[in-house]
């Protein structure tokens, strides 16, 4: 029929349409090795968001139990100056305050370490000092378990009849070699590349109700 048009009319028949569309021979190595720079930079971007929010969670979790365990240690002080009527100073803790009462002094920074720990000074959640709890809260809650964190506490004077407590936890961040601190220096705290700290203060009121 393309014939017999082009002899009747003697004009070249219209070429055929051609097709949309990519090729049947498939993807060149250019197009392969481009798509794959593209999903290796999107794993490795998905991945590098993962990490750090994997990482930001684990801080939030360290920061989390120093505090509870810098409250533990304020409530602890605090139950320690039920002892405390008269007028010298009882009790594990209220003992450590200086005499005589001066507004703006203090004990130096006392590390709570648990008892026997002298190669690792660091303590869980609970704490070092296991003179103050009963049987059932070790059995519950082992001395060791968590043992990462250093813990300090010092008492200042505000009145001869009010101290401030503070307490102050610090811990090595993960990507920190665990050996380093150990031995829980005073100023580790200081270090915030590498490690980090809270410090927390509470009031104790001295027992006035117990002549």
């Amino acid at each position: 029929m393309r014939r017999r048009v082009r002899e009747t009319t003697g004009q070249r028949p219209a070429p055929w349409p051609k097709r949309c569309g990519r090729p049947a021979h498939g993807f060149t190595l250019v197009e392969v090795l481009v798509g794959s720079a593209v999903a290796i930079i999107g794993l490795y971007a998905s991945m590098y968001l993962i990490m750090t929010s994997l990482r930001g969670n684990t801080e939030r979790l360290d920061a989390g139990q120093a505090e509870h365990l810098a409250e533990h240690l304020l409530a602890t002080i605090q139950t320690d100056a039920v002892r405390w009527s008269g007028d010298g100073l009882t009790g594990y803790y209220i003992s450590a305050a200086p005499l005589p009462p001066v507004p703006g002094q203090g004990s130096p920074w006392t590390l709570a370490k648990q008892p026997g720990f002298d190669t690792d000074k660091r303590v869980g959640a609970m704490g070092g000092d296991t003179q103050l709890f009963d049987d059932g809260v070790l059995q519950e809650i082992p001395k060791d378990r968590g043992a990462r964190y250093c813990a300090w506490w010092r008492l200042i004077w505000v009145t001869p009849e009010l101290l401030r407590a503070e307490v102050r936890v610090a811990w090595a961040r993960p990507q920190v070699a665990v050996e380093k601190y150990q031995q829980c220096p005073i100023g580790m705290a200081d270090d915030l590349g590498n490690v980090g700290s809270i410090t927390l203060p509470a009031m104790v009121m001295k027992n006035v109700y117990v002549q």
